[in-house]
């Protein structure tokens, strides 16, 4: 898929999302207009999750891109600084896209699985040279080769699909059974699923962190606040599960 279709299929997607479901929680109060609307920003924000065929490495690059090749798509866009600023105010509505694309994709899903990744927010290095460092983590060890770090621990819920159905982030040093019951208990009246089989759920699972990891750069956030830190995840998921559907809708246009 070249750009421009994928620039005007996510922002389709986006205008008509945000009409249909956002109207309320993005209501503002009075003062100046916006040079960019929130779909343009939510469409750039998700556009800058890819990092696999995409002429970016970064959400800075992305920003870049926008600024000098971009203008026949966004010809109002942002500099860094305040397109930053009205991301992380937008977080909640990565959170409802996600959600709103799982119930969509996995709806006939029988059963659903978790793994934790770990979410680094700097080298140990960094850390050890700063009593205190600008975000609030802890030093943890895990993923797949097991090493330590520092930052926290994302648990990740997806179905037999590969679609992500859930997360929650945690200090690195929590132990991931804590972790996983304040997620489940957070799902109360969630069904109970039928479990299969041990070695299928751990293969979905990891594959789905793999893909978030090599497609999306999972390990390699870099936020500067608590609340970048969780806008940037938020928007990793939504973008995975948005990969998902576009993905699905090529096949069907391809079979007809």
């Amino acid at each position: 898929m070249d750009l421009d279709t994928f620039f005007t299929k996510l922002y389709c997607f986006f205008d008509d999302w945000c009409k249909r479901e956002m109207t309320d929680p993005m209501k503002r109060h009075a003062g100046p207009a916006l040079q960019m609307s929130d779909s343009e920003v939510l469409t750039v924000a998700i556009a800058g999750q890819w990092r696999a065929g995409a002429p970016w490495r970064s959400e800075r690059g992305v920003v870049r891109f926008m600024l000098q090749k971009g203008r026949s798509w966004f010809p109002r866009m942002h500099k860094r600084s305040q397109f930053n600023r009205r991301v992380r105010h937008l977080w909640a509505a990565f959170v409802c896209l996600q959600q709103e694309l799982a119930q969509l994709l996995s709806s006939s899903a029988a059963y659903e699985v978790v793994d934790c990744a770990p979410a680094p927010h700097c080298s140990l290095g960094q850390a050890i040279s700063h009593d205190r460092h600008w975000l609030f983590g802890k030093k943890g060890r895990g993923g797949n080769h097991g090493g330590w770090y520092y930052g926290e621990q994302l648990l990740l819920c997806a179905s037999e699909n590969g679609v992500v159905t859930g997360w929650m982030l945690g200090l690195a040093n929590i132990d991931d059974r804590w972790l996983m019951e304040a997620f489940v208990s957070s799902r109360r009246g969630c069904k109970c699923l039928t479990e299969p089989e041990l070695p299928k759920r751990r293969q979905i699972v990891e594959t789905v962190s793999a893909r978030l990891t090599d497609y999306f750069e999972l390990q390699r956030v870099n936020a500067h606040s608590e609340l970048g830190m969780l806008t940037r995840i938020a928007a990793k998921m939504a973008a995975y599960n948005i990969a998902i559907l576009f993905n699905r809708m090529v096949d069907d246009e391809m079979a007809r």
